[in-house]
């Protein structure tokens, strides 16, 4: 880092160089490995919808009426993960969940949903 040395501490190159030199093993490990993103978008866009709706959970009524907000937005977040639609999935499975065993809920989950959609998108 001879920048460093040839810039003033206070200035904005010399604020820069700074940080890459503080953040140098990050650095050479975001260039080295290839899978890694620079910055931390994803995780937080992943994380937004909790954070606004965060004040409205304390109106969820019961914990009963929480325990079920927090299973609906975790099956969501797995739809979505799967790359579905969670309209189209909740609209297929709300559908056809009401005629179906307990015993025989497993062809409901999204990965197993997922597969026999392609299925019927192969075959007809």
């Amino acid at each position: 880092m001879q920048q460093r040395d040839s810039v003033l501490p206070k200035s904005p190159m010399g604020a820069a160089t700074g940080d890459a030199s503080n953040h140098w093993d990050a650095l050479v490990r975001y260039i080295t490995d290839g899978d890694l993103t620079i910055d931390k978008n994803a995780a937080e866009r992943a994380i937004r919808p909790l954070m606004v709706g965060r004040k409205n959970y304390l109106f969820l009524g019961s914990d009963t009426g929480g325990r079920t907000a927090a299973n609906l937005y975790s099956l969501v977040a797995s739809v979505k993960r799967h790359g579905l639609d969670p309209f189209v999935y909740l609209r297929d499975v709300l559908a056809a969940l009401g005629t179906t065993p307990i015993s025989q809920l497993e062809p409901f989950l999204p990965d197993r949903w997922r597969a026999q959609q392609l299925e019927k998108v192969t075959a007809g």
